[in-house]
């Protein structure tokens, strides 16, 4: 049975809010300790997260090279990509009462496509085009933010595979001290280790259980095998081409002098394709993520959405408006039946 593959959005991004999350304690961050040891503890305040709300931005900028681009297609790509595509906006959530609020502004050109969920306990909405739909209710079954979820589900693994995101980054150094929404912070800047990231993240996606969230998440038929995931030639191979193709990368982080909590987060990623992937005029990207969070121990507020129609108008919608609907069938990987009833 189908499914929008929005679910996995929504898991991917309640995933994101716990791990993103503040502490609610206060520890004052020891300045003696080296840049590593301050990210490590900065990270350990993060680990037992109940709430917590920020903001992010990404953006991605696309270089072109204009002499393997026919004339009529450049174009068109300089029309749509002649500035950075970027994915912005806010993040909320609790755990205990449940809350998440989060809008997703996806901007290209000078075109922007908002999209938000919200959840209140076991409801759940989400707005497209800025109108709200009550989720389906075998979608808001699906959408299980509680202890149970998939974010300890993922938390406990990573932890069983004895995988530490601390180990991901290199080369810290300190830099001078800043004011960050006036908190004094401590500025850490270094690299992200490549080789040890991919290592771990094919570990992941080769492991068992992993495997089978993936499956559940997209509502695929059947279980995602070892067998279906790649080989360790195949992941070998991957991971050479990757660590080839990264030209520059860096990571700075803002660490609050009062309570050890993590404030803001800006990576940087430059790569660059080699002629022979025959990219079609696709030189290279580059990507600048960003995150910004508020203190900890923030309250998290969410209320219903007003004028929230019925998820069966999404139809009418999209039969109304074909910018929406493939909009939808493009970013939530939305279907339609023969009979033009939405499936799941």
């Amino acid at each position: 049975m189908r499914k929008y593959s929005v679910m996995l959005l929504i898991a991917l991004v309640v995933v994101a809010l716990g791990s993103m999350a503040c502490d609610s304690s206060e520890s004052a961050l020891d300045e003696s300790l080296t840049p590593e040891e301050m990210l490590t503890d900065a990270l350990d305040e993060m680990s037992s997260a109940d709430s917590g709300s920020g903001s992010y931005e990404v953006e991605v900028t696309l270089d072109i090279d204009s002499g393997q681009v026919p004339a009529d297609e450049l174009a068109m790509l300089q029309m749509f990509l002649g500035g950075p595509i970027t994915v912005s906006g806010t993040f909320a959530g609790q755990d205990d009462p449940v809350r998440a609020d989060v809008t997703i502004a996806l901007g290209v050109s000078a075109l922007e496509i908002p999209v938000g969920i919200r959840a209140i306990d076991e409801q759940a909405w989400i707005s497209i085009m800025d109108q709200w739909y009550e989720a389906p209710e075998d979608l808001q079954q699906q959408i299980d933010i509680s202890d149970e979820d998939l974010v300890d589900e993922m938390t406990a693994i990573v932890e069983d595979m004895d995988i530490d995101p601390a180990s991901w980054t290199t080369g810290f150094t300190r830099e001078a001290d800043e004011t960050i929404a006036d908190t004094e912070t401590v500025h850490l800047s270094g690299a992200i280790d490549v080789e040890q990231m991919i290592d771990d993240m094919f570990e992941l996606m080769q492991d068992p259980k992993v495997a089978e969230m993936m499956s559940d998440a997209v509502g695929e038929a059947g279980d995602l095998s070892a067998t279906e995931m790649p080989s360790a030639f195949q992941l070998a191979t991957v991971k050479a081409i990757l660590q080839a193709m990264i030209e520059d990368n860096t990571m700075d982080v803002w660490i609050a002098k009062a309570d050890s909590s993590l404030r803001r987060m800006v990576m940087t990623l430059d790569m660059v394709f080699p002629p022979e992937m025959d990219m079609e005029g696709l030189s290279g990207i580059s990507v600048v993520v960003t995150v910004d969070l508020d203190a900890p121990g923030t309250k998290v507020e969410v209320e219903a959405p007003e004028s929230a129609k019925p998820f069966d108008e999404l139809e009418e919608d999209m039969q109304n408006n074909p910018f929406l609907g493939g909009f939808l069938e493009g970013f939530l990987g939305s279907e339609m039946d023969s009979d033009s009833s939405l499936a799941f």
